[in-house]
């Protein structure tokens, strides 16, 4: 069947037609492959410019970090050295003020020269040099009598001399403060109670404990040294040349001597403890210790310490005091009336007034005077008392030639103080810093940090994990060097504040410490500090017996000793204290003897009697009423004679009263007998 024309055209239309459109699609198809293909490569284009922004902008951040810890470190240095000069410039305006001080009082001194009479040396002579000629000796006439001046002019006073004095303490005040810096702060500070209420506002605070711990140790370990629990640490000494020509039959009441010596040791001791004079002996020993310099005072109504910025005072070449200058701030109302100005309200002009204590030693006369001024004016009676009996007690750590004032413990080790203290900042402040927790978020990533720090415990945030992580300082190394050099630090401080040592107050528990662990302590402050046990009881010691001893006197709790014959003698070094050693000593000659003599020998030469006092009297003890006396030892032997003739009696067959009748028949028969016999 033939196909109608009409059908072809219109299957052929319709062939052409659909690839007319399939070419159409192919077409269609290619462009968007090639618009996807130019999609993606904008879109790779974009990414890379992107992450080559991320990469600067880090960059940036990075450099921008270097930047600001260059600019912090640049400012910490700045400060520093900002410091630094500051305090440089301070200490040079402080010497010069110093120094034009000490040239407008020489100016003033040559402008009097016409009126007072200047400061005047005992010159040195070839034919007698002694202690007295060869002593430095401050004229009396500068200062009026009783080694005061009466006030009215600046050049006699009391303050004038302070001011004269104070530039040459300077360095060590300044030395003292700083050990106390890294030692104990508030125990010697530069700030002043008159500049304002907040005393203690600019006191810093130590990063280590070491050197508080270490001054409290060696001033409780000196302080038990010095003044030992329940026992004496001095022995009343007795010129036996001078009392043998005296006494006749000193050998014989040498024992009782010894006794009432004892006696007298006892009760002044029990007079110390007592006054509480402890704790102020406490106090005095730390300023030794961290500043080298104290001045006490002992009266009756208890012992008072002065600091070194409280005083200033003058040495000869040889060491010997020759002034002291005390000021200390007072109310005026304590002043004798007409001394402070008062406004018209009658109120004080003044809410404190420096009040100054002028001391000075005279040798010659074997005197120590002192009096006290306010305002130029003198405010009081003035004192004086012999020199071993003087209240007024200087006091310092290690001498130096040439030199008025001390020198610390603590500077000698200032070094190691500074260097432990800075090492234990650093150690702090690292440890804080690595204990500061710090995420970082990747600011190219797809965290973000906001919606991190807002999420609460248990939150869902879409990010990446990578993006995040925790900031760690890898500084264990550096920390690690450090701890290191603390430790060997600590060490050698440790050995130097006698730390390391097993015998301490009230040890195992313990109240009362023994003789040979006092004579261990002072073992180790002799050999371990250069002898600073043998200066302090020369120069604390024996003076506070003296001034103890005076005063009891006084009160008349003590019998008036002579002068010269009685004088008290400090037991101290590395042989013994107190009267331990003399009761080892009698113990090791009485078993010697036992042992080359043996007993009967003990009991033909030895004296029990005076071998028993002397032990006791070794001891501290009262023998009174404890050992029986010659007279009571002689009606005990006697009454026992009598007892045994009466046993001996009562024993005897011959004494039975039938016998001795029949003996006396029997007698009588026998004398008729012979008379028969005779006849």
């Amino acid at each position: 069947m033939a196909i109608p024309w009409t059908a072809l055209a219109i299957l052929g239309a319709g062939i052409y037609s659909g690839s007319k459109q399939a070419e159409a699609a192919r077409r269609q198809a290619a462009s968007s492959r090639a618009a996807t293909a130019q999609a993606r490569a904008n879109a790779d284009r974009q990414i890379a410019q992107m992450q080559a922004d991320a990469q600067q902008r880090a960059k940036q951040f990075n450099l921008q970090i270097e930047q600001s810890r260059a600019q912090t470190q640049q400012a910490v240095d700045a400060a520093n050295q900002a410091q630094a000069q500051a305090e440089a410039q301070a200490t040079q305006q402080r010497n010069q003020s110093a120094l034009m001080i000490q040239q407008q009082q020489l100016q003033s001194a040559i402008a009097r020269q016409g009126s007072a009479t200047p400061v005047t040396r005992v010159k040195r002579t070839a034919k007698r040099a002694t202690p007295e000629s060869m002593r430095t000796k401050v004229s009396l006439d500068t200062y009026g009598s009783g080694g005061g001046g009466g006030g009215g002019t600046a050049s006699n006073t009391a303050e004038s001399r302070y001011n004269f004095l104070e530039p040459e303490k300077t360095i060590y005040l300044d030395r003292s403060i700083e050990c106390s810096k890294y030692t104990l702060p508030t125990l010697i500070t530069d700030n002043d109670r008159s500049t304002g209420k907040n005393f203690y506002t600019k006191i810093d605070t130590t990063y280590q404990g070491l050197g508080a711990r270490g001054v409290n140790n060696l001033a409780a370990k000196l302080l038990i040294a010095l003044l030992p629990p329940n026992q004496a640490f001095f022995r009343l000494s007795v010129d036996d040349m001078k009392l043998q020509r005296e006494l006749d039959n000193f050998k014989d009441l040498q024992s009782e001597f010894e006794q009432q010596l004892s006696l007298m040791e006892r009760s002044v001791m029990r007079n110390i403890e007592e006054s509480g004079d402890r704790t102020a002996l406490f106090e005095a020993l730390k300023h030794l210790i961290v500043g080298g310099n104290a001045l006490l005072y002992i009266s009756e109504n208890g012992t008072r310490v002065y600091p070194l910025k409280s005083f200033v005072l003058n040495r000869d070449p040889e060491g010997n005091i020759l002034e002291v200058v005390v000021r200390e701030e007072v109310s005026p109302e304590v002043l004798p009336q007409g001394i402070a100005t008062k406004t018209t309200e009658g109120k004080f002009q003044d809410k404190t007034v420096f009040l100054y204590t002028h001391i000075t030693w005279d040798y010659p006369k074997d005197r120590c005077n002192w009096h006290q001024e306010a305002y130029g004016k003198r405010t009081g009676p003035k004192g004086s008392v012999p020199i071993d009996k003087s209240p007024w007690i200087p006091l310092r750590l290690f001498r130096v030639a040439h030199e008025s004032y001390g020198r610390s413990f603590c500077e000698e080790i200032l070094g190691d103080l500074k260097s432990l203290e800075y090492l234990s900042k650093a150690i702090v402040e690292g440890s804080a810093a690595a204990a500061k927790i710090i995420f970082l978020c990747n600011p190219s990533g797809t965290t973000r940090p906001d919606a991190l720090a807002r999420a609460s415990n248990g939150s869902i945030v879409a990010g990446n994990p990578n993006d995040v992580a925790p900031l760690q300082m890898q500084k264990q190394a550096d920390l690690t060097v450090a701890l290191n050099t603390i430790a060997r630090i600590e060490q050698r401080l440790s050995f130097a504040f006698l730390l390391n040592s097993a015998i301490q107050a009230g040890n195992s528990g313990r109240d009362r410490v023994t003789a040979e662990e006092i004579r261990m302590v002072a073992n180790e402050l002799e050999s371990g500090l250069g002898g600073i046990y043998s200066v302090l009881s020369v120069e604390l010691q024996l003076p506070l017996v003296k001034r103890k001893m005076a005063l009891m006197e006084r009160q008349g709790s003590l019998p008036k000793l002579p002068k010269n014959v009685v004088t008290p003698r400090i037991t101290t070094g590395l042989d013994a204290l107190g009267r331990g050693n003399d009761k080892a000593k009698l113990i090791e000659f009485i078993t010697t003897l036992a042992q080359t003599m043996g007993p009967e020998g003990m009991a033909k030469y030895v004296n029990n009697r005076e071998l028993i006092t002397r032990l006791a009297a070794s001891d501290g003890l009262d023998t009174y009423k404890l050992i029986k006396s010659d007279e009571q030892l002689m009606a005990e032997e006697q009454q026992q004679a009598m007892m045994m003739q009466q046993q001996a009696a009562a024993q005897d067959p011959n004494n039975d009263p039938s016998k001795q009748a029949q003996l006396l028949k029997a007698e009588n028969d026998s004398i008729r007998t012979d008379q028969e016999t005779n006849q």
